[in-house]
């Protein structure tokens, strides 16, 4: 048989430690067709939060936001 497909999701972690997708494109759950992807996902958005910081338009209060506060996660699709 075929295999089930696969898909991925990026979780962000909350205080509390529980573990929550918040990539949503128009409500629905944003998917990535591999680990890659979503991984990549993560990487530029670190990169945005640090551009942001260094700009001085967030306070840098948020040094929290790093990569051990998400993860990807596979799911069946």
């Amino acid at each position: 048989g075929a295999m089930p497909m696969k898909t991925y999701i990026v979780e962000t972690k909350f205080y509390g430690g529980s573990w929550e997708n918040c990539w949503h494109t128009d409500g629905v759950p944003t998917t990535f067709a591999t680990e890659a992807e979503a991984e990549a996902e993560i990487e530029e958005l670190i990169a945005d939060l640090e551009n942001a910081e260094d700009l001085g338009l967030m306070q840098g209060d948020d040094e929290g936001m790093t990569k051990e506060f998400y993860r990807v996660m596979e799911v069946e699709a």
